[in-house]
């Protein structure tokens, strides 16, 4: 043995060796942290190359393979707001409800951007969910609003009947970009359909102005001017000779024009009728059901019927649906139960039994009709979008009861609760009772207790209806303070503090909050209005009051206003 391995080695004191564990423990910990902060950005960057794939998928109609890829992508990072936008946007396009879950859960995602913002409100109004679209609209335009803010809420405000306010915010998002044509088309169509002639004779100014260059938008211009029929004749005329000249133009131009010249008479209707089948007759099928269906729109089910051939709607699902509505036209219900029965039938098991419960209906069979509905609903249970597909035909054919009854099951569904509430408040706010609404909020409140908006909505229906004031008022007091920047809260509140002949804390319900009441809901400036009446401020009361579409107020609070303010 060597003398220098032979020497005793000091021993280091004991501090050093508690250092020397600490180091060491600390660079364990960092890798280990490391490696997962290192795996955690390879899952999310995985999941954002499947998106892509999928969107690439999805745009060449490889459905399947698209679908899959993004559920994958939502499994390695179901939180990053890009896969999220991905989802939604694609259940959106396919009509499945499960959107609006999307949606909700890509705003509350940190990352979120503005046009992942702004999209998220298209998304909620493509599903008629204006509450949701509305609030996040109003927070959009509240934070360094740009011009496309403007548009969307002006949107908002046109889908909720607000006409005057849509109109307003359009003006705003044009006078932010003046060269945007997008937009100002768009407030050119909401000009055309006023009911007044100023703001018709501003819209003919700016479609005309919109017309004279050869872009999508001087397209657009001209087929919005087509279509009105309160231009005068020479106007009309120069349209359709527009129409005929631009490069651009396709098939909604064409049915444009061919709409304009029946109306203006320049050839018989069953000549134009005739060159619109002659033009299609031997196109592909799916334009060929656009054809169809533009040809029953016109009243003409025996024209759509030559496009729509019993061969040719054999093989595509649109056709054939044009094809039932032309027979159905035509009373030829016997024949409808007979395509119907065919095994050829393009159809999904959900639309056969639909079909088959109008046209019991329409043959005086309304137990077998009531039977088919339910075989309906429940296949639709199983396939993607067909339950609110249910729900909208059974709106658009005035069976409020089967409507109500597919927005019910739709309800009980996690994922399409939301969609199902939202839709089924609709129709009993139209074709319902009170205690119907009343029910289906208190239901949608347990389902759904993290939403805000039904507590709302059960605390001033009950509020107006002047029953369960307290526990209404306990209920817009704690909706206040979780959300005191939203005006529909603190309306429901101040009409607590009415019921409650409070009358100077319904007046401090408002302070501290900044209101454009030029914009807020009629609902909104109702209750203000009454709250400056009772504390003495009668002139602005009125002021208020005057200015209310009157159109847009529940028979209740037009009972309040009258109460309140019987002059106005």
């Amino acid at each position: 043995m060597n003398e220098r391995s032979s020497e005793i080695q000091p021993v280091r004191p004991l501090h050093q060796w508690l250092i020397l564990l600490a180091v060491a423990a600390a660079l364990l910990i960092a890798s280990g942290f490391g490696a997962r902060w290192i795996y955690g950005h390879a899952k999310v960057w995985r999941a954002h190359e499947l998106t892509r794939d999928a969107k690439t998928l999805l745009a060449r109609h490889a459905t399947a393979d698209g679908e899959s890829k993004l559920i994958a992508a939502y499994t390695l990072a179901p939180t990053d707001a890009e896969v999220v936008q991905a989802l939604a946007a694609y259940d959106l396009s396919v009509g499945n409800p499960h959107a609006l879950n999307f949606y909700h859960l890509l705003v509350s995602l940190p990352g979120a951007t503005r046009v992942q913002q702004r999209e998220a409100v298209n998304g909620f109004l493509a599903f008629g969910d204006l509450k949701s679209a509305a609030e996040l609209a109003d927070t959009l335009v509240a934070k360094s609003p740009g011009a496309d803010d403007f548009a969307l809420q002006a949107q908002v405000y046109w889908q909720a009947g607000a006409g005057p306010q849509a109109i307003a915010r359009m003006r705003q998002a044009a006078a932010l970009e003046p060269a945007n044509r997008a937009h100002q088309l768009l407030l050119a169509k909401m000009l055309s359909l006023m009911p007044d002639d100023a703001p018709r004779a501003e819209a003919e100014t700016l479609l005309r102005q919109l017309a004279q260059t050869n872009d999508e938008q001087a397209l657009s211009a001209l087929e919005v001017m087509a279509r009105n029929s309160s231009l005068d004749p020479a106007t009309q005329r120069w349209t359709l000779e527009r129409l005929r000249q631009q490069p651009l133009l396709d098939d909604e131009g064409r049915f444009a024009g061919w709409e304009l010249e029946k109306r203006l008479g320049t050839r018989d209707g069953n000549a134009v009728m005739k060159d619109a089948v002659e033009f299609f007759r031997s196109s592909d099928l799916a334009r060929k059901a656009v054809a169809a269906r533009w040809l029953y729109s016109q009243g003409d089910p025996e024209r759509a019927l030559e496009l729509a051939t019993a061969r040719d709607a054999s093989a595509n699902q649109a056709l054939f649906l044009v094809r039932l509505d032309g027979l159905a036209l035509l009373k030829n219900w016997a024949e409808v139960e007979e395509e119907l029965s065919e095994s050829t039938a393009p159809l999904s098991p959900t639309l056969i039994f639909l079909y088959r419960a109008r046209a019991a209906r329409e043959l005086g069979d309304s137990a077998r009709s009531d039977a088919d509905w339910d075989r309906a609903r429940e296949a639709a249970a199983t396939e993607t979008g067909m339950l609110p597909y249910l729900g909208q035909y059974a709106v658009k054919t005035g069976l409020y009861d089967q409507a109500k009854k597919t927005y019910r099951q739709m309800a009980h569904l996690p994922e399409q609760a939301l969609a199902g509430y939202t839709a089924l408040l609709q129709v009993e706010s139209q074709h319902g009772t009170n205690a119907e609404i009343l029910e289906t909020l208190r239901q949608m409140m347990a389902d759904l207790p993290v939403r805000p908006e039904p507590k709302n909505d059960w605390a001033y229906l009950n509020l107006l209806l002047n029953t369960n004031v307290d526990e209404a008022w306990k209920t817009a007091q704690s909706l206040v303070r979780a959300n005191p920047q939203i005006l529909s809260y603190r309306s429901t509140l101040a009409l607590g503090y009415l019921r409650k002949n409070d009358r100077t804390d319904a007046e401090k319900v408002y302070e501290g909050l900044q209101i454009d009441w030029s914009t807020a809901p009629a609902s909104g400036r109702l209750i203000y209005a009454l709250v400056l009446e009772v504390n003495g401020k009668k002139d602005q009361a009125e002021a208020f009051a005057r200015i209310l579409n009157r159109s847009q107020l529940r028979a209740e609070e037009l009972a309040l206003l009258d109460f309140y303010l019987p002059a106005t």
